[in-house]
C-alpha cells in the first residue's frame, strides 16, 4: 500500500475518482479502466485505431527458450533479447515518425534497475548506429529510459513496456503481480503502447 492510500483508508477524506481521461487514446484508455477501474474511465474523444495503437510482442512464441529468458544478476534481473527488441521498436518508430516526432517521445520502462542499466547501453549502440546525433542520445538514454516505479508521474507519446521476466511454467510474477504499477505505467502512455514479454 502506497503512503496515500493508508490515508484514504485511515483519515476522514473522500476519495473521488476523475471518470474522464485527456491523456490516452481510447484504446489504451479502455485497457487499464477495465483492468483497475471497473470500465469507468471515459474518454474525451474517440480517436481512429491505428494499426499500432496497442501492440504485445510474446516472447513466449520463440522456439529458443534459453535466449529469451531472462538472467539474474546479484539483485536484479535482465533480458538481453527483450532489450534488443526495445531498441528495435524505438528504431522503427524513430523511422516511422521522421519529422513528425522525435527522440524524446519515446520512453522505454522495465520493472528492474538492472534491465534499465542494460537497456540503456543496447538503445546507445543502436542509436549510434542510426547515426543519431550524440547529444539526443545522452539527453534520451539519461531521461526516458527508466524503471516503472520511477516514471510514475511522467507521460509518454509513445511506450514500450520491457517486462523482462520468463517464469513458464510456474506462472510466478512476483513484482508485476501489483496490479497498482501496472496501472499506472498504462495509464501514461498517450498514442501507442508496446509491451514486450511473455
Amino acid at each position: 500500500n502506497t503512503g496515500i492510500s493508508r490515508m484514504l483508508e485511515d483519515g476522514p477524506f473522500t476519495q473521488v475518482r476523475l471518470p474522464k481521461n485527456y491523456r490516452s487514446h481510447w484504446l489504451l484508455r479502455e485497457l487499464y479502466s477495465r483492468l483497475a477501474y471497473e470500465g469507468k474511465i471515459r474518454s474525451h474523444e474517440f480517436l481512429p485505431i491505428e494499426k499500432d495503437t496497442f501492440q504485445l510482442m510474446d516472447t513466449s512464441q520463440m522456439t529458443d527458450v534459453a535466449s529469451r529468458r531472462e538472467v539474474r544478476k546479484s539483485a536484479g534481473f535482465t533480458n538481453p533479447y527483450e532489450a534488443e527488441l526495445a531498441a528495435k521498436e524505438a528504431l522503427r518508430i524513430l523511422a516511422e515518425n521522421n519529422g513528425r516526432g522525435s527522440l524524446m517521445d519515446i520512453f522505454i520502462v522495465t520493472p528492474y534497475q538492472k534491465q534499465a542499466g542494460l537497456l540503456r547501453e543496447v538503445l546507445e549502440k543502436a542509436l549510434n548506429k542510426a547515426l543519431v546525433p550524440g547529444w539526443q542520445i545522452r539527453q534520451f538514454v539519461q531521461t526516458n529510459i527508466s524503471t516503472i516505479d520511477s516514471f510514475q508521474g511522467s507521460q509518454a507519446k509513445y511506450l514500450i513496456v520491457v517486462l523482462v521476466r520468463s517464469n513458464a511454467p510456474s506462472s510466478r510474477v512476483g513484482f508485476l503481480n501489483e496490479l497498482r504499477r501496472m496501472t499506472v505505467t498504462l495509464s501514461r502512455v498517450q498514442e501507442r503502447l508496446f509491451i514486450i514479454g511473455d
